[in-house]
């Protein structure tokens, strides 16, 4: 059976792709040989420290995909933002330096932190890639990338490739959503910005888009947003769990068997 084995540090996951059976975890030890044809999802780390800037990156690389030039692109994507992101501080942490140094000021070193995590599913692949960045200031922000792949075909999906063509699963989801954020708002767990607010209102979540941020996780599909665009920064990057059983019935056939399995 092929397998899809995610590499760690402390060890490596192993799930079956093909079998239409919810799945069975068994966790081996990094040294025990891959299954082969397996994926294996490894860390290119890169850790730079200086006195204007401390960088630490953890860069996922994934090995095994059936279209290796799929996979290559995809390596190159995620290792290019990265590397565009590392050189772009190292630019701005030397300029802010020389010019703290000319004012006479303290200059706190800029920081780089890019780390990822998987989230696995029987037939897709999902994973987030983070990028924390501290130019100054009270706090750094945080920007985060999805990945969503479908494994037997070696492809990105998004959201609506989940669904039926004909699905409603939009209005589905952005009224769990608009739930969600009442029901936080009620415990004072969450602010949001209001429609009718003069400065935010244009922000203010009505509907999710045709290209929604999204991951898989455990039994639901995620719904993500980016810091700043529907709620105030202290919210982070806001996230909604929408249970798979709410939408089981709008899913594409292809997709139902997996899904349902978790």
């Amino acid at each position: 059976m092929k397998c899809l084995a995610l590499l760690f540090f402390f060890g490596a996951i192993s799930l079956p792709i093909n079998s239409q059976q919810p799945l069975a975890l068994s966790i081996k030890s990094v040294e025990e040989p891959a299954h082969p044809g397996s994926i294996i999802i490894g860390t290119k780390p890169v850790k730079e420290k200086t006195d204007f800037v401390k960088i630490d990156l953890e860069i996922p690389v994934i090995n095994g995909l059936a279209e290796r030039k799929f996979e290559k692109k995809l390596n190159n994507r995620i290792k290019k933002q990265a590397m565009k992101a590392k050189t772009a501080i190292i630019t701005a942490a030397k300029q802010a330096e020389k010019e703290a140094e000319i004012q006479d000021r303290k200059f706190r070193p800029y920081e780089l932190n890019i780390d990822y995590s998987v989230k696995n599913t029987e037939q897709l692949l999902s994973f987030t890639v983070s990028t924390y960045t501290f130019t100054g200031g009270a706090h750094g922000t945080t920007a985060t990338e999805y990945y969503n792949i479908d494994i037997a075909e070696s492809k990105n999906i998004t959201l609506g490739d989940l669904f039926s063509p004909n699905s409603n699963y939009k209005q589905t989801i952005s009224e769990n959503i608009k739930q969600q954020i009442r029901g936080q708002e009620a415990a004072e767990e969450g602010v949001y910005f209001k429609p009718d607010n003069p400065f935010t209102g244009a922000l203010a979540f009505q509907s999710i888009s045709k290209d929604q941020l999204f991951y898989i996780e455990d039994s639901s599909i995620v719904i993500a947003f980016s810091q700043y665009e529907i709620a105030p920064g202290s919210m982070g990057e806001p996230v909604f769990k929408i249970p798979f059983t709410m939408l089981k019935e709008q899913l594409r056939n292809k997709y139902t068997p997996s899904l349902e399995g978790f």
